[in-house]
Protein backbone atom coordinates (compact mmCIF):
# COMPACT_ATOMS: atom_id res chain seq x y z
CA UNK A 1 0.00 0.00 0.00
CA UNK A 2 1.47 3.32 -1.08
CA UNK A 3 1.34 6.49 1.00
CA UNK A 4 -1.08 9.25 0.02
CA UNK A 5 -0.11 12.82 -0.88
CA UNK A 6 -0.59 15.01 2.23
CA UNK A 7 -3.97 16.81 2.14
CA UNK A 8 -2.29 20.04 3.33
CA UNK A 9 0.09 20.18 0.33
CA UNK A 10 -1.32 21.64 -2.93
CA UNK A 11 -1.78 19.36 -5.93
CA UNK A 12 -2.47 22.06 -8.51
CA UNK A 13 0.01 23.10 -11.20
CA UNK A 14 1.10 26.65 -12.00
CA UNK A 15 -0.13 27.63 -15.45
CA UNK A 16 2.30 26.65 -18.25
CA UNK A 17 4.53 24.57 -15.95
CA UNK A 18 2.80 21.18 -16.39
CA UNK A 19 4.72 18.61 -18.48
CA UNK A 20 3.54 14.98 -18.70
CA UNK A 21 5.38 12.82 -21.24
CA UNK A 22 5.87 9.08 -21.68
CA UNK A 23 9.29 7.68 -20.86
CA UNK A 24 10.87 6.14 -23.95
CA UNK A 25 10.43 2.40 -23.49
CA UNK A 26 12.87 1.37 -26.20
CA UNK A 27 16.37 -0.01 -26.33
CA UNK A 28 18.33 0.93 -29.45
CA UNK A 29 21.26 -0.95 -30.99
CA UNK A 30 23.34 0.33 -33.89
CA UNK A 31 24.97 -2.59 -35.78
CA UNK A 32 28.11 -2.08 -37.86
CA UNK A 33 26.00 -2.17 -41.00
CA UNK A 34 22.33 -1.73 -41.71
CA UNK A 35 19.65 0.28 -39.97
CA UNK A 36 19.43 0.64 -36.18
CA UNK A 37 17.52 -2.06 -34.34
CA UNK A 38 15.02 -1.14 -31.65
CA UNK A 39 12.97 -3.21 -29.21
CA UNK A 40 10.65 -2.55 -26.30
CA UNK A 41 12.34 -2.84 -22.94
CA UNK A 42 9.19 -3.53 -20.90
CA UNK A 43 5.56 -4.42 -21.53
CA UNK A 44 4.37 -1.42 -19.49
CA UNK A 45 5.95 2.02 -19.66
CA UNK A 46 6.16 4.81 -17.11
CA UNK A 47 5.71 8.52 -17.70
CA UNK A 48 7.50 11.64 -16.51
CA UNK A 49 5.46 14.34 -14.75
CA UNK A 50 6.82 17.72 -13.71
CA UNK A 51 5.25 21.01 -12.74
CA UNK A 52 5.52 23.94 -10.35
CA UNK A 53 3.05 24.64 -7.58
CA UNK A 54 2.63 27.52 -5.13
CA UNK A 55 2.95 26.80 -1.40
CA UNK A 56 3.04 28.60 1.91
CA UNK A 57 5.95 28.05 4.28
CA UNK A 58 3.79 25.66 6.33
CA UNK A 59 2.82 23.63 3.26
CA UNK A 60 6.49 23.41 2.24
CA UNK A 61 7.31 22.10 5.73
CA UNK A 62 4.59 19.44 5.30
CA UNK A 63 6.06 18.46 1.91
CA UNK A 64 9.55 18.24 3.41
CA UNK A 65 8.26 15.99 6.25
CA UNK A 66 6.38 13.78 3.76
CA UNK A 67 9.46 13.47 1.50
CA UNK A 68 12.00 12.78 4.28
CA UNK A 69 9.97 10.67 6.71
CA UNK A 70 6.97 9.07 5.00
CA UNK A 71 8.75 8.44 1.68
CA UNK A 72 12.16 7.75 3.26
CA UNK A 73 14.03 10.46 1.34
CA UNK A 74 11.71 10.17 -1.65
CA UNK A 75 12.35 6.52 -2.54
CA UNK A 76 8.90 5.08 -1.76
CA UNK A 77 5.88 5.36 -4.11
CA UNK A 78 2.81 7.43 -3.25
CA UNK A 79 -0.65 8.15 -4.63
CA UNK A 80 -1.76 11.62 -5.68
CA UNK A 81 -4.24 13.30 -8.00
CA UNK A 82 -3.09 14.17 -11.52
CA UNK A 83 -3.35 18.00 -11.58
CA UNK A 84 -4.84 17.99 -15.08
CA UNK A 85 -6.69 14.69 -15.52
CA UNK A 86 -8.03 14.51 -11.96
CA UNK A 87 -7.51 10.75 -11.64
CA UNK A 88 -5.43 9.12 -8.90
CA UNK A 89 -1.94 8.16 -10.07
CA UNK A 90 0.90 6.30 -8.36
CA UNK A 91 4.21 8.16 -8.44
CA UNK A 92 7.77 8.26 -7.15
CA UNK A 93 9.90 11.38 -6.90
CA UNK A 94 12.21 11.55 -9.93
CA UNK A 95 14.25 14.31 -8.30
CA UNK A 96 14.30 16.34 -5.09
CA UNK A 97 11.62 19.06 -4.90
CA UNK A 98 12.99 22.54 -5.70
CA UNK A 99 11.55 25.46 -3.67
CA UNK A 100 12.09 29.08 -4.75
CA UNK A 101 10.92 31.87 -2.44
CA UNK A 102 8.74 34.39 -4.28
CA UNK A 103 7.29 36.34 -1.32
CA UNK A 104 7.62 36.34 2.49
CA UNK A 105 5.28 33.34 2.95
CA UNK A 106 5.03 32.06 -0.66
CA UNK A 107 7.16 29.47 -2.42
CA UNK A 108 7.12 28.28 -6.02
CA UNK A 109 8.08 24.61 -5.75
CA UNK A 110 9.26 22.53 -8.69
CA UNK A 111 8.13 18.90 -8.52
CA UNK A 112 9.31 16.05 -10.72
CA UNK A 113 7.74 12.58 -10.59
CA UNK A 114 7.92 9.26 -12.34
CA UNK A 115 4.34 8.06 -12.92
CA UNK A 116 4.25 4.33 -12.31
CA UNK A 117 2.10 1.89 -14.30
Amino acid sequence: MAASWPPTVPQSAVLESYVHVPVRNVERFEPDSGPPIERRTASVACASLSFDTMMTTGQLADLRRFYLSTLQDGVLPFDRVDPVGGETIRCKFADVYAPRRVAPDRWRVGLSFLVLP
